[in-house]
């Protein structure tokens, strides 16, 4: 999941003035940036199809 400040920044849907300020920090904000993607990729890491089918599997046998 995204966390905000961890491994993304959020911001409400439609604020233009929220995405314009997080948009600024990643141009202005190099560590946080490369904070940002390092976490991204590992959190992207985490979702496979493998891990997906082993949860699904122990999601149907807690229903048999």
């Amino acid at each position: 999941y995204g966390i905000d400040g961890k491994n993304c920044l959020m911001i409400e849907p439609h604020n233009v003035a929220g995405m314009v300020g997080n948009v600024r920090k990643l141009i202005e904000n190099d560590e946080l940036r490369e904070q940002l993607r390092r976490e991204g990729v590992k959190t992207a890491k985490s979702y496979t199809w493998e891990k997906c089918a082993e949860r699904m599997i122990d999601f149907i046998n807690t229903l048999v």
